[in-house]
């Protein structure tokens, strides 16, 4: 989940009260074990053409955008993305691990209209996403940060130049940032630890530093 506005500051005295900005964006990433191939984001927010997009080419934003009322990953939407990713490892066997989250539909009760040609889904065990699922073993937290990285420049960017509310970023540049982020700062090796750490990848390769999971430098 993206927060556009941040909620914590490094002021030493009190500062005015500021409405909190409830937009929101819900972000579906996917990667395979060594880095060397990840998905577009699949961006969900709740409104089909915000303000923000007006004379916008959504096929130029690097990212699937969908929406729906609660900004929230549906069963229906879960279906869509799960066709496209067969079609994209089209050619290959793969192994595709999912959590337990509420929107991923069961293996039991995919509709028969779905045929996985090129994909086998492996359910991860319940309540044990944070012990053996990769993505949260950095990943997640890595492009979470160049993405927070991205919003503190741009929010200092905008004070210097006196822009009236600058921490108020709108939904397409919060899309912007977030597929920057994910497409060309989230590194490889990043990748490849995470899955290392987990033992999900078996290989003979080195294992990179771990002190590469999420530099900070400029």
């Amino acid at each position: 989940m993206i927060v556009f506005q941040a909620d914590n500051s490094l002021a030493s005295k009190q500062l005015e009260g500021r409405k909190q900005n409830k937009e929101r964006i819900i972000l579906a990433i996917c990667c395979n074990g060594d880095g060397s191939n990840r998905l577009p984001l699949w961006v969900i927010g709740k409104h089909k053409n915000p303000r923000c997009f007006k004379n916008i080419n959504k096929n130029t934003l690097g990212c699937q955008d969908r929406n729906n009322s609660n900004a929230w990953m549906t069963r229906e939407i879960f279906l869509e993305w799960l066709r496209g990713f067969d079609l994209h490892v089209l050619g290959r066997k793969v192994l595709l691990i999912m959590d337990n989250f509420s929107g991923h539909i069961p293996l039991g009760q995919l509709p028969n209209h779905i045929q996985l040609r090129n994909t086998t889904i492996f359910y991860l065990p319940p309540n044990a996403t944070s012990k053996i699922q990769p993505c949260d073993a950095g990943i997640i937290r890595s492009f979470k940060a160049y993405y927070h990285r991205r919003f503190d420049r741009l929010l200092l960017q905008r004070l210097e130049d006196n822009v009236a509310d600058p921490e108020k970023i709108d939904i397409f540049c919060a899309i912007q940032m977030a597929v920057r982020a994910w497409t060309y700062e989230v590194k490889p090796e990043t990748i490849f630890n995470c899955f290392h750490h987990y033992k999900i990848r078996s290989t003979e390769e080195p294992v990179i530093d771990a002190s590469e999971e999420c530099p900070l430098d400029p």
